[in-house]
């Protein structure tokens, strides 16, 4: 037996053994070029970015700055010091060799890394400026940072402008000119061809960026010039509308309440504007103030530059719009509307309550911002899910305005339907439902389509509050 084994050899069918070399030499590292750290205008801070020509350092880092040597650095946003690391970056690409790795010195890391904090330090002292700074982890948005300034400051008259805006010569002494208590003046906005034209305003390019040494840089000195044709071309026009920037009285604003700051860097403006009107305010536009609107460079048109796309928006842009205009709707119950020259039409807002049958989550995140309760037959696993997702996105109490089919329902307008009914141009009569009723409707039950109504009340609702939280 032993001897019969030995002489045995086994082989098991389909089995094979091959031994493969999958050992590689290791692929090169890329070359990172120098490692320079020092100042720049702007871009990433505290971190390092591999740069491969002198033009793509300009458009994440902007040009080297000389310093205060000359110029005027109020609208340069050039530094009292110069930036020496950008000086090195410069002279190692342009000499033909690359990469180079820069890093942003900033002193301390902050997520707002564009070195507005850095050039304001460094000249708060020759313009005699003071600023304020949020110190916390909380993002709380453009608004409340108005009014903070505003509540900081000793001046009563205000003109309030955006990050993106460069205001023309006089811009503020022709506002003031048609300024009164109850008046809010804005100027009339030069803008580059990003955005559809309009009657209220002008399309010029004078470029995409505010740095004036870039590619499709800010044209300063052009921007001037047009600015005295237009005064000479539009003496003395002015039409009612509003939009950034716009002059106001410290009391007007505090007697509306401010900004709304569920709105953190949307909808702010739109909201304010819907509460002037409502509070008799007049809106003034003139056409003898100018500014060049550089259309959100910062924000939903970030990366156009470097994309050669100058349309896309931003993720970060985008989502935030979406949750403001969201909110805007829960709050006004209609999107933003304005006529041609931007003043605010304000839909109606009535107490509506929707209940659905055969309802789902998908349906529940389209509906529930239009109305101020609504009632579904969804299940309790559906209804916790989408509290949880949108919660976050909404000051409102969810749970107090989702409730279940069979739930005793008081609102001043209950509209019943069965959810798999309900068509694209069905839902554009929900969405439009203020206006409707405050032409045709009447207490009583109805149907409509698919709809079936019963009005006890209509009574129009808004929020008017003087502060919000």
């Amino acid at each position: 037996m032993a001897s019969g084994t030995r002489k045995f050899k086994f082989i098991s069918p389909g089995v094979y053994i091959n031994e493969i070399d999958r050992s590689q030499i290791p692929a090169e590292p890329t070359a990172m070029g120098p490692v320079i750290i020092g100042r720049t205008r702007r871009g990433p801070g505290m971190q390092p970015v591999k740069v491969s020509s002198y033009e793509e350092f300009k458009t994440i880092f902007g040009a080297p700055v000389p310093g205060a040597g000359g110029g005027d650095n109020w609208r340069e946003a050039d530094f009292d010091g110069p930036t020496y690391g950008a000086y090195a970056a410069q002279a190692w690409l342009k000499s033909g060799e690359a990469p180079v790795t820069m890093v942003r010195l900033l002193g301390t890391q902050h997520e707002d890394n564009d070195g507005t904090v850095e050039w304001l330090e460094s000249v708060k002292d020759k313009y005699n400026l003071r600023y304020l700074t949020n110190n916390t982890d909380k993002l709380y948005g453009i608004g409340k940072a108005y009014d903070k300034c505003i509540e900081e400051s000793n001046t009563n008259v205000f003109m309030i402008f955006h990050a993106d805006m460069m205001l023309g010569k006089d811009a503020d002494f022709h506002a003031f000119k048609h300024w009164k208590r109850g008046n809010v003046v804005c100027s009339t906005r030069i803008e580059p061809p990003l955005h559809p034209d309009g009657p209220e305003k002008i399309i010029k390019d004078l470029g995409m960026w505010p740095e004036q040494d870039v590619e499709e840089g800010f044209d300063e000195k052009g921007f001037d010039k047009f600015v005295e044709e237009c005064k000479k071309e539009y003496k003395n026009k002015t039409t009612s509308g509003c939009f950034a920037p716009w002059l106001i009285h410290k009391k007007d604003l505090e007697l509306i309440g401010g900004h709304d700051y569920r709105f953190k860097s949307a909808r702010e403006d739109s909201d304010l504007f819907n509460r002037m009107v409502l509070s008799g305010m007049n809106l003034i536009q003139s056409w003898n103030s100018f500014v060049y609107h550089l259309t959100a460079r910062g924000g939903q048109f970030q990366h156009g530059k470097l994309t050669k796309d100058h349309s896309q928006k931003s993720t970060e842009w985008q989502n935030l719009m979406n949750n403001s205009t969201r909110e805007f709707i829960r709050k006004w119950g209609s999107i933003v509307k304005h006529d041609t020259l931007m003043y605010p039409t304000i839909q109606p807002k009535y107490d509506v309550a929707f209940k659905i049958k055969n309802c789902d989550i998908n349906l529940l995140y389209q509906l529930e911002p239009w109305c101020s309760n609504i009632y579904t037959d969804c299940n309790q696993r559906e209804l916790d899910l989408y509290i949880h997702r949108e919660q976050k996105n909404t000051i409102r109490p969810l749970k107090e305005r989702i409730g279940k089919y069979d739930d005793k329902i008081d609102n001043g307008v209950i509209v019943g339907f069965d959810g798999k009914e309900l068509t694209n141009d069905l839902y554009h009569f929900l969405v439009n439902l203020g206006a409707i009723l405050d032409d045709s409707g009447k207490l009583g039950d109805m149907t409509y389509r698919i709809f079936r109504f019963q009005i006890t009340s209509l009574q129009k609702v808004y929020f008017t509050k003087k502060k919000f939280n």
